[in-house]
């Protein structure tokens, strides 16, 4: 007979034990080229995925490296931008580009038995895109007028002002958009800037989905021919020009809400420290059960959420603390978060929290590395930092791992009030 369960005890904690990740196996392009694939899924359908060496880290000239993923597919030698999508929409496939600070990536969703189909219309595009004069004035348009509708946000405004006071106005991960910006754009700076850094030979290919001979020979055929040329993909240096004020303060009379931002520079993913920090900043405001949830909006009242997190580049990083919060309470609004930062410094987090946040960040990583394209992503996620699977391996010995003592220890050695830069967009 099996024994009645007790509801008056909660459940044991106990910390899983093992994550489970489908490594990317690899061939070679006929130009030397080295495709990564994840071979997985019961579902006929592939990925492929194109990483350039061409975010705003390589442009020249203010939004260039944004336009030219934004626009990649709005018309090519051969064929209009709805001529493109037509051809896509044929064969039920999507196409999705986007640039981030460092990368450019293009990826292709496809069934399979048209791969021979749109693997030929994704290399036009990546080869021959023109950006028509017409699409980009629509394209300046719009952003224009986003851009002007954002600038009205506290939100906005605190986002784009903190990066320039963590790294300054000129640097890649310091910029932000102006209209004068958009007004001075030319289609001739996009197009060089296409030219120059959407090489296929300098790309990272990932493949993922159910993937066989047939697809991996398709993909050499296309994208393995010897009519690609090596780019030019010197790395620019740039000096970071972090502000020397500790606190700022931007004023909007007719704010409602106040955004805070409160955060610091950090080191890249390499760094030793990296998965032990991201243990404190998970405890302190990275899930909705966090200190600074707990605090400023369960028991306070003062948000509808508050929470930290830890940005990585390639060549740098920040930690930060954001919210939004009724103007009349963001001085008390800041008093609680310091205090919060006081207390991972100067006391233990007991074991029962420290093992919850533990099975929290374990069952996180594990729901978002399920099936192909997850696993895919998990792979790129470290190949562009230049980093292997011991990545990983190390995530989890560092979460299964921690003491109480190393959290108290990371909060001091990067936490302390006097290197935390404070914004506060609104009123206070």
């Amino acid at each position: 007979m099996i024994g009645e369960l007790d509801r008056t005890k909660a459940p044991e904690f106990k910390v899983m034990e093992s994550v489970n990740l489908l490594e990317a196996e690899s061939f070679q392009l006929d130009n030397g080229n080295t495709v990564y694939y994840i071979n997985a899924g019961a579902q006929d359908v592939f990925r492929i995925e194109l990483l350039f060496n061409a975010g705003s880290w390589y442009q020249q000239k203010a939004l260039v490296a944004g336009s030219a993923s934004k626009l990649l597919a709005e018309g090519t030698s051969n064929r209009s931008a709805e001529a493109l999508a037509s051809k896509m929409d044929f064969y039920g496939a999507f196409l999705q580009s986007k640039a981030d600070r460092d990368f450019a990536s293009v990826n292709l969703y496809t069934l399979n038995k048209h791969l021979g189909e749109t693997l030929p219309v994704l290399k036009e595009i990546l080869t021959d895109a023109v950006y028509p004069e017409n699409e980009l004035k629509t394209y300046i348009s719009r952003e224009k007028q986003a851009l002007i509708t954002n600038q009205k946000k506290v939100s906005y405004l605190a986002s784009s002002n903190f990066v320039q006071l963590l790294f300054g106005e000129k640097h890649p991960y310091g910029r932000k958009a102006s209209v004068e910006n958009y007004n001075s754009l030319r289609r001739i700076d996009i197009l060089e800037f296409y030219q120059k850094n959407y090489q296929l030979l300098d790309c990272q290919i990932v493949l993922s989905g159910k993937i066989g001979e047939k697809q991996l020979q398709l993909v050499n055929q296309y994208f393995g021919g010897e009519d690609v040329e090596r780019g030019n993909t010197e790395v620019q240096g740039f000096e970071s020009r972090r502000t020397s004020e500790r606190e700022h303060f931007i004023s909007k009379d007719d704010a409602i809400q106040s955004a805070i931002k409160i955060g610091r520079p950090i080191f890249t993913k390499d760094h030793e420290d990296y998965h032990k920090l991201s243990v404190v900043n998970t405890l302190l405001g990275g899930y909705f059960g966090s200190r600074l949830m707990a605090n400023i909006r369960e028991d306070k009242g003062y948000t509808y959420g508050i929470g930290s997190g830890l940005a990585s580049f390639l060549h740098s990083g920040y930690f930060v603390i954001s919210t939004e919060v009724g103007a009349e309470v963001c001085s008390a609004s800041l008093t609680e978060i310091y205090k919060e930062l006081e207390i991972l410094q100067n006391e233990l987090v007991g074991q029962e929290e420290l093992d919850i946040v533990k099975n929290y960040m374990i069952g996180r990583f594990q729901s978002n590395t399920d099936g192909p394209f997850a696993w895919a992503d998990a792979f790129t996620a470290i190949n562009k930092h230049g980093l292997d699977y011991g990545y990983y391996r190390d995530f989890f010995k560092t979460v299964k791992d921690i003491t109480p003592e190393d959290i108290r220890t990371m909060a001091q050695k990067y936490l302390r009030k006097e290197d935390l830069i404070e914004l506060v967009v609104g009123k206070r």
